[in-house]
């Protein structure tokens, strides 16, 4: 629940609740379904059937074999948690079975964005070449089978396999020799597997990137409309392949996590959304450490996009032992922490760089953030905890709506009016929200900057009456 938590901005409900569920054919399971098709493409449906058209929303079951035909491209959602998407001329299977599912490359060119935090333990996913073998988890990469030259030396077959990794980190192993040492890769790196070789890790470069993702993302004239039960699914998914290079651009071609990383240090995220051929794609983009030197191609990317969703949240939490503000509006000089985070720190970062204030979104929280077994100086502000208080979510988590409740059990509300922020202190336990005074003050802020507005995570963890909703559409 951690992981999901710190990733609200990037997934939205529909990813779980806005797909078909895939049904059972001729005994075998679903897959995943068909979100977009450009061109043509067919799907044989068992090793003895003849190809049949493929359609939009059609289910996607194991050993099913999709083919796709020139100026044609395929996105198949696989169970809310990868978008893979197939390029032109392209032979692609994909199978699942306890947790494991393979893509099998026969041919062509695939690319697989995969979302870590909807990853179950034990879950893995693999693309499978005649060559290659790379496993993936929370990564975003394009395989591609490679004729070679006549008369070439790679491969006395006559192909080889390049991987590229764009973002994330992924295993590489020769498909003939499965329990060999793997190369790993990170992000912007590249490898050349043979039947024989596997070959060293290279850097890939923007300009190179920008290429390989090429036919992996739906042209002007081509996109089909995807229907509204799979919109919220897909949108999400739609942009990762084709603005990967834009993601890497924003980040300074540096390499981090898009959520808490696993060492408890987080990094804050968005979404950037951009109109691609009438449909509307999003990629994420680091908000919080903007790379240095990358002022310009900020504002560069910005001109493509309708909006960046910033997420003014998580900035801290009980992966910390120390209590701090979560969604603290501006940066208070008594912050020990280094850097100072804050929704205003954020903004000005991008407004520096180059994006346009209209296309900025600030995002707040309907739920809060508690630490128990803390010092009682300073209102327990600051002061150091034995570890998360109980939550309703997960340890250290509960709603707005819960928050509101605890001043009627003896907590009482401080504000720090340096930061913008406020929270809940009974003595021992800590909880860092934002109330309707809080939100109204963002609003206030993000009218005052001319900002594009506010988003929030999520709607069921405000009160039935709607406190919060109210307090930003008022203040």
């Amino acid at each position: 629940m951690a992981a999901w938590r710190a990733i609200r901005s990037v997934m939205l409900v529909g990813l779980v609740t806005g797909v078909p569920v895939c049904a059972q054919a001729q005994g075998r399971s679903g897959v995943g379904v068909v979100t977009t098709l450009v061109g043509e493409a067919t799907v044989a449906r068992s090793a003895s059937a003849q190809p049949q058209d493929l359609r939009m929303r059609d289910n996607v079951f194991a050993l099913d074999r999709i083919i796709t035909k020139e100026r044609s491209m395929v996105h198949v959602l696989m169970g809310g948690k990868a978008l893979l998407t197939v390029r032109e001329l392209s032979v692609v299977t994909v199978t699942e079975e306890g947790g494991r599912a393979t893509v099998e490359l026969q041919s062509g060119k695939v690319g697989l964005a995969v979302v870590r935090e909807r990853m179950k333990p034990g879950d893995v996913i693999e693309v499978h070449t005649p060559h290659a073998v790379a496993a993936v988890r929370g990564t975003v990469l394009v395989v591609e089978i490679v004729p070679s030259p006549a008369g070439g030396e790679l491969d006395t077959n006559g192909a080889f396999t390049n991987v590229h990794l764009l973002h994330g980190k992924l295993d590489v192993s020769l498909r003939s020799n499965p329990g060999g040492a793997p190369v790993r890769l990170e992000s912007l790196q590249t490898v050349t597997v043979t039947r024989d070789v596997l070959g060293k890790m290279r850097p890939l470069d923007l300009a190179t990137a920008g290429e390989v993702t090429t036919g992996l993302k739906p042209n002007q004239q081509a996109v089909t409309a995807i229907p509204e039960k799979l919109q919220a699914a897909v949108d999400q998914r739609q942009g990762v392949l084709a603005l990967a290079t834009a993601m890497e651009l924003v980040r300074g071609g540096q390499s981090s996590d898009s959520a808490k990383a696993r060492s408890g240090k987080v990094e804050q995220t968005g979404i950037a959304k951009v109109v691609e051929g009438g449909a509307t794609l999003d990629a994420l983009a680091p908000v919080a450490e903007v790379g240095e030197g990358a002022g310009v191609l900020v504002g560069g990317v910005f001109g493509a996009l309708d909006y960046g969703n910033l997420q003014g949240y998580d900035f801290h939490g009980t992966w910390e032992p120390t209590t701090n503000h979560q969604s603290n509006l501006l940066t208070s000089p008594t912050d020990p922490t280094s850097p100072r985070y804050s929704d205003d720190f954020v903004v000005n970062q991008y407004l520096e760089r180059g994006a346009p204030p209209k296309d900025l979104v600030v995002g707040v929280p309907f739920y809060e953030r508690g630490w128990t077994g803390v010092a009682p100086a300073n209102h327990g502000l600051y002061q150091t905890s034995t570890g998360p208080a109980n939550g309703t979510w997960e340890a250290g988590v509960d709603d707005y709506k819960v928050a509101k409740q605890k001043l009627n059990e003896g907590f009482t509300r401080y504000e720090d009016p340096d930061a913008g922020a406020a929270w809940l202190f009974d003595g021992t336990t800590f909880w860092t929200f934002d109330d309707p005074a809080v939100m109204a003050a963002k609003a206030e802020y993000v009218r005052e900057r001319n900002l594009g507005g506010i988003m929030f995570w999520e709607l069921s963890g405000d009160t039935p009456d709607g406190e919060l909703i109210s307090a930003i559409a008022g203040g």
